[in-house]
C-alpha cells in the first residue's frame, strides 16, 4: 500500500480473509481532520522547500544573477513566508528565522544598488572579433585607469543590446560602451598595415540616451606578418586618444 500523504491515526475496524483465495483484508479508516493535516503537511513541506530554493538564488555570491534577478527571487521568498505555517511541518528552523534572512539579504541589495547608482559599467564590443581576449583586457584596464568614474571592470559583450542589458542587470545607471574593430592593409613593399579603430559612447541605461560621444580614435602598428602586428601597442595609442 502507498499513499501520497503520510497518514497517521489509522485504525483497524474490520479484517476478514478470503476463503476462496486465501486473501487477508482489512479495513482502515482515518478521521478527516487526519487528513486535513496530512495534507497541510505536505502543501507546507513544498512551500519551504520553495523558500529555500528562492533565498539561495537570492543570496547567490558567485554573482551569476543580476541585481534585479536576485531582487525577484528574494521577494518570491518574501511572498511565500507570509502564508507558511512551518508549525504544520517539522522544520529544524523557525520561520522567523527565514523572515531575518531574507529582510538583510534585500537590505544588501539595496546597499549594492546605492553603491552602484551613478557608476559607470564598461564594456568593449570586438566587432571584427580579431582582436585576443588579451588585448580586450588591456582596453578595458587602461580605460578604467584613465576614467575614474569606471566603477567595475566587466567583460565583453556581443552586441551594443546586449551590454546594456548586462549593465542594468548588475544595477549600473551608465555604460561606457566601446568598440573595437581592425583594418589590416598590404604596402606595395609587403609590409603589413594594421589600424585598430576604436570608438566610444556613453549611455544613461535608464533614459537610454547618449550622453557623451561617438569619440572615435585610430592607431595603426606595421609589421611583416599577422603576428607582427601589435594590436596592444595600437590600443595604447586609441585610449591616450580618448583621455
Amino acid at each position: 500500500m502507498s499513499a501520497d500523504e503520510v497518514l497517521r491515526d489509522l485504525k483497524i475496524k474490520a479484517h476478514w480473509i478470503d476463503p476462496s483465495s486465501c486473501t487477508y483484508y482489512k479495513l482502515m479508516v482515518i478521521s478527516k481532520k487526519s487528513v486535513q493535516q496530512a495534507q497541510l503537511e505536505k502543501v507546507m513541506k513544498s512551500r519551504i522547500k520553495e523558500i529555500k530554493s528562492q533565498l539561495t538564488k537570492g543570496t547567490d555570491g558567485h554573482m551569476k544573477l543580476g541585481i534585479a534577478a536576485r531582487r525577484k527571487h528574494l521577494q518570491n521568498a518574501q511572498a511565500l513566508l507570509i502564508d507558511t505555517d512551518f508549525s504544520a511541518f517539522p522544520e529544524e528552523l523557525k520561520k522567523e528565522v527565514y523572515v531575518k534572512r531574507v529582510r538583510n539579504a534585500l537590505k544588501a541589495i539595496n546597499k549594492e544598488t546605492s553603491r552602484l547608482k551613478g557608476h559607470m559599467a564598461l564594456f568593449v564590443l570586438n566587432e571584427d572579433g580579431t582582436l585576443e581576449s588579451g588585448v580586450i583586457g588591456q582596453i578595458l584596464k587602461q580605460f578604467r585607469y584613465g576614467d575614474y568614474a569606471v566603477d567595475r571592470l566587466m567583460a565583453d559583450c556581443s552586441s551594443k543590446e546586449d551590454c546594456i542589458k548586462h549593465s542594468k542587470q548588475r544595477g549600473f545607471s551608465m555604460l561606457a560602451f566601446l568598440k573595437a574593430s581592425t583594418q589590416i592593409a598590404t604596402s606595395p613593399m609587403g609590409e603589413l598595415k594594421g589600424t585598430l579603430t576604436l570608438s566610444r559612447l556613453v549611455y544613461d541605461i535608464e533614459s537610454r540616451k547618449v550622453v557623451k560621444g561617438p569619440e572615435t580614435v585610430s592607431a595603426q602598428v606595421i609589421g611583416w606578418s599577422n603576428d607582427e602586428l601589435d594590436w596592444n601597442a595600437a590600443a595604447q595609442k586609441t585610449l591616450a586618444g580618448l583621455k
